[in-house]
């Protein structure tokens, strides 16, 4: 079982954030394989802040990077932006074992018609 504990770009949220940390710390602590990363243009992330399609693009690619390497249910685990971005991969097409979402903006990005499969 492996979990993504995605990073939130806004406000200057990275990996490193509290939160990403301690999702990771309590997976890594049940045997799950972890993976934090950041967004483009976050931290020393090249690129610039996509805000959109775009993450939600790169989730499903790290996902089929991870599933080439090792085949497996990949969980995910989302904090804040990457929970939308998470819902937005979904809705395109992801399709991960499991989802938990962690503080999602409702306030300032659409989640209508967002739903698991």
């Amino acid at each position: 079982m492996r979990s993504f504990a995605i990073p939130t770009p806004l406000y200057g949220g990275d990996m490193h954030n509290n939160v990403v940390q301690a999702a990771r710390q309590v997976f890594a602590g049940l045997g799950w394989t972890t993976l934090r990363f950041n967004f483009r243009g976050t931290g020393a992330s090249g690129g610039r802040p996509a805000q959109g399609t775009k993450d939600a693009e790169d989730l499903i690619a790290v996902s089929e990077y991870l599933k080439a390497l090792s085949p497996g249910r990949i969980d995910f685990t989302a904090y804040s932006y990457g929970a939308w971005a998470t819902m937005e991969a979904i809705r395109m097409g992801l399709s991960p074992g499991s989802i938990i979402l962690i503080s999602p903006p409702l306030d300032f990005y659409f989640f209508r018609g967002a739903q698991t499969p």
